[in-house]
């Protein structure tokens, strides 16, 4: 077998392989949901998006990479500043993704959620962290969600849970979709709030690198 037959392999794997890949998510997500406890935790289906963010944070080196070459080829000449003026403002638009995905794993990354819909209880497990509350404690669902773009960062999201004594939780999207969670308290009030970038609260570094041209 030559080495354009391999690659017509893998392409066909990957045009074929991913949307049933992604069928499968949806469909084994719904089992999921019908059970009476439920167990919510980083698993493989976020390989894709995790794919995707790195895809586009090697993107952004490989800019960076090429406004050095332009630099040496060319020295500090007028054309070379304008090159690289141009070129390293969208190299640092490709990494708000991987920030996003560092930040988010160290809130939610070892964590584990389990919903007992029978008790109509929930624990929340995060390292030192433990949680257990009731699901009709939960008064309000606001759920953070990025505007449309194809950008690694779109795909960031979470969700907070405050509770009736003003308490609250952030549970990431690492962890569980919102629109997931949402479907498990339907007592509490919801609402939404759309931003640029979802950066965790008081994540103030992250808005520092990335704002105020990048974030709202």
């Amino acid at each position: 077998m030559g080495e354009n037959s391999i690659v017509v392999i893998v392409l066909l794997l990957l045009v074929l392989g991913l949307p049933l890949a992604l069928g499968s998510r949806e469909h084994f997500q719904a089992k999921k949901l019908a059970q009476p406890v439920i167990r919510f935790a980083y698993d493989g289906w976020q390989l894709p998006s995790l794919l995707w963010t790195l895809f586009q944070t090697a993107f952004g080196l490989g800019l960076c990479l090429a406004a050095g070459c332009v630099i040496r080829a060319l020295g500090l000449q007028t054309m070379s500043v304008l090159i690289v003026g141009l070129v390293l403002p969208i190299a640092w638009w490709q990494f708000p993704g991987i920030r996003l995905f560092w930040t988010y794993w160290r809130h939610d990354g070892r964590a584990v959620l389990v919903v007992d819909r029978g008790q109509k209880t929930a624990t929340y497990h995060n390292r030192a962290c433990c949680l257990n509350f009731a699901l009709a404690d939960v008064q309000d669902f606001t759920s953070c969600y990025p505007a449309p773009t194809r950008a690694a960062s779109a795909d960031y999201s979470y969700a907070v849970l405050t509770f009736a004594d003003g308490t609250e939780l952030v549970v990431s999207k690492l962890l569980c979709e919102p629109y997931v969670l949402r479907t498990l308290l339907p007592d509490a009030s919801a609402a939404a709030v759309q931003q640029r970038y979802v950066w965790l609260p008081g994540d103030t570094l992250s808005r520092r690198l990335f704002g105020p041209f990048f974030t709202k």
